[in-house]
This record gives C-alpha cells, structure tokens and sequence, in this order.
C-alpha cells in the first residue's frame, strides 16, 4: 500500500466515521474556526482541568479532510497541556499551509502522535 493510499483511507476513516462528533452541554473552552475561502466551519469545545486537556469535542460543516482533521485533532489533544495542544494545532496549520516539511517539522511532530 501506497502512503497516499493510507492517509486517503484515514481521511475517510475519520470523515466516515467521526471521532468526538458533538457538544458539551457546559464546562467547556469553546473556540469557533471560520474559513471564509472555502465555507468549512468548526466550532471546538475542550474540557480542561488543571492545564490538562480531559476531553474534546467538535461540530461543523465543511469538506472531508476538515470535518477529518478536527477528529484527528479532537483524538491527538486529549490528555495534553493546554500549551501542548496550542503547539501541536499551531504546527498543524503551518504545515497545512504549505510550510515546507523538513526534519525540524519531523522531529517536532514526533512527540505529539496523532
């Protein structure tokens, strides 16, 4: 199997079959995300305690790796700091921005698996 092959079965994997699909009827961090280029709309809820992320959830429209990448990241960021999870999404989005990938993205990517 290619890795193309594989990320595109995760993508639908995920997209398919969402992970923390839904909201928190209170207690919760709640951040909306807007992309006006393309219309994907999320709104994310993190339930903290003590600097420690317990639980994540999310809602939203948009394409199949949106609604896909905020189940990854729902999954990757529980059980992180705050300002792990803050470094983790930021690292994300520069690379889904076109930073280029270098051994610095893949050695700081490595201890935050998702």
């Amino acid at each position: 199997m290619q890795l193309d092959d594989l990320y595109r079965r995760v993508i639908m994997d995920h997209y398919k079959n969402p992970r923390n699909r839904g909201k928190f009827e209170e207690g919760a961090v709640t951040i909306d995300l807007n992309n006006p280029t393309c219309g994907d709309r999320i709104s994310l809820q993190l339930k903290v305690e003590d600097g420690i992320v317990q639980d994540a959830k999310y809602t939203g429209e948009g394409c199949s790796i949106s609604m896909s990448s905020a189940s990854m990241m729902t999954d990757a960021v529980k059980g992180k700091t705050v300002d792990e999870a803050a470094e983790l999404a930021s690292r994300f989005s520069s690379l889904m921005q076109g930073e280029a990938w270098n051994s610095t993205n893949t050695r700081i990517l490595k201890p935050y698996p998702v």
